[in-house]
Parts: C-alpha cells; structure tokens; sequence
C-alpha cells in the first residue's frame, strides 16, 4: 500500500506540474471569473432597479456559474487524460515500473482537484476583491458551496476518466465526451421541458409517451454527473441540510463507482496504443 501512494504522488506531481505551467488552467479560471463578474453585475443591477437594499448570499448566483466553469474543465482535463497517455505512449512506459492502473488513475483524478481547487482559489480571491469594492460580504453559504463544490468536480473528473478509459486518441476522446455531454445537457433540458408541461393539456398517448420519458430520465439522472451539479445547487440555493448532505453521499458513491469502472475499463482495454 506504501508503494502505491508514492506512486500516486509521483504521477500527481508531475501532472500538477505541468497544470501548473499550462495555460488551460489559467484560461478557465479567467473564463470563470468572466462568466461570474457579468453575472454578478447583472445580479447588481436588477436589485438596484428594483430598490432592494438587502440581499441574501449575493455572492452564491456568481458562484454557482464559476463551478459550472471549472468543473467542466475538470471533465475536459480528464477526459483525456488516459488517452493523451496512450497516445504519446507513455502510459505503456509506466507500467514497466511499479505502477499498477489504479494508481495512475487516482494520481489522475487527484490531479483534476487540484486543479479544480486552485481555479475555485483564484474565483474566490476575485470574489474577495468583488465583495470589499461592492461593500458586500461572504456568507456562511458561500463556504457549503465551495466544499459541495469539491464533491461536484469529483464526479465530473471521475465520469471523464472513465470516457478516457474508452479510447486511445485525443482526438476520440473529445469528440465522444462532446457526444455524450451533449447528449446529457439534452436530456437535461428535455426533463426540465417535461416538468412544465400540464397533463390536462396533452393527448392520452402523449401522457403514456411523456411517462415512459420521464422514467427513461430518472434512470439517466444516476449516469449524469449534470444531475449533481444541479441538485447541489439547488440544495445551497434552498438551505436544505438533507439535500446537500444527500447529494454529497451521492457524489461520493458515483465517484467510486465512475473510478472503478475506469480501473476495470482500463484493464479490459490495455494500456498500449493501438
């Protein structure tokens, strides 16, 4: 077991390194700074309109949009992460040492939190300047959503090892994680659809269609890492201890089970390139 962690901080270090010193990291956390400042302008302005002088986690909408960002990045950066290894044939070079797959896929996945720590270090530091300009102040909120934050970024790292695990060209793995995010974001925006719709308004076959739908949803709502990134959301939103610690239990199971079926995966699949 000793063996394996020196590992894993081995291959962690060396890929933290090179995150480090690369220019993805940088431009997301830019990106999620952007994204937050509109946002939190436009939060701004609305209240100003409407004459509120009192405002509840100010900082947790902004926030909220930051962690899409970042975890996001998160599911790029592991998604390829197995197959830029395979490609450049470097993954086969460290199994002639002691290396065995699933401390190469835990050095990876440790990698991709702290990466996502470090953007979400840099959004708050931005949210801290944001704050003291704005004479507004971080609440006790800001702190749940920042440690749920860790367990949604876990669970799209993990969901992008295992899509990694599938190929062995970068090129793949891209073009089969746009498929398939695209393909959840979709399904996504089609349950939200679902949900505003009226039974008394639609047709009996098209109630019997909307049922087996919404059922066939249900069962992707497990698969989807979206599904906790809405529902950790909305439990910070809402205040609701049962549903953030739920969602944060759920994380953590669905990252268990994602990593494993990257180990198994990457066994089935070989480390050579193809």
């Amino acid at each position: 077991m000793s063996y394996r962690w020196t590992v894993i901080k081995s291959i962690m270090k060396r890929e933290a390194r090179s995150s480090f010193f690369s220019l993805g990291l940088y431009i997301a956390a830019t990106i999620a700074c952007l994204v937050s400042a509109f946002i939190f302008n436009t939060y701004i302005n609305t209240v100003e309109g409407n004459n509120i002088m009192v405002m509840a986690s100010p900082l947790n909408t902004p926030l909220f949009y930051a962690v899409i960002v970042a975890a996001l990045y998160a599911a790029i950066s592991s998604s390829t992460a197995l197959s830029r290894e395979k490609d450049r044939g470097t993954l086969e070079v460290l199994f002639y040492g002691p290396v065995d797959h699933l401390s190469v896929i835990l050095a990876k996945f440790f990698e991709d939190i702290i990466s996502f720590l470090i953007i979400m270090l840099l959004v708050t530091i931005y949210f801290a300047y944001a704050a003291i300009t704005t004479n507004l102040g971080f609440s006790i909120t800001y702190l749940y959503a920042i440690i749920l934050s860790i367990f949604i970024a876990s669970c799209m790292s993990s969901f992008g090892l295992w899509l990694s695990s599938l190929t062995a060209r970068i090129r793949t793995s891209i073009l089969l994680l746009i498929v398939v995010m695209g393909g959840l974001l979709g399904l996504q925006f089609l349950q939200n659809y679902i949900l505003t719709l009226k039974p008394e308004n639609l047709s009996l076959s098209m109630v019997y269609i909307m049922g087996i739908v919404s059922n066939i949803l249900r069962v992707i709502k497990w698969v989807s890492p979206f599904s906790y990134l809405t529902d950790g959301i909305n439990a910070v939103a809402l205040g609701s201890v049962s549903m953030y610690i739920e969602n944060m239990i759920g994380a953590i199971i669905y990252t268990v089970v994602l990593l494993t079926a990257t180990v198994y995966t990457l066994k089935w699949k070989g480390v050579r390139k193809l």
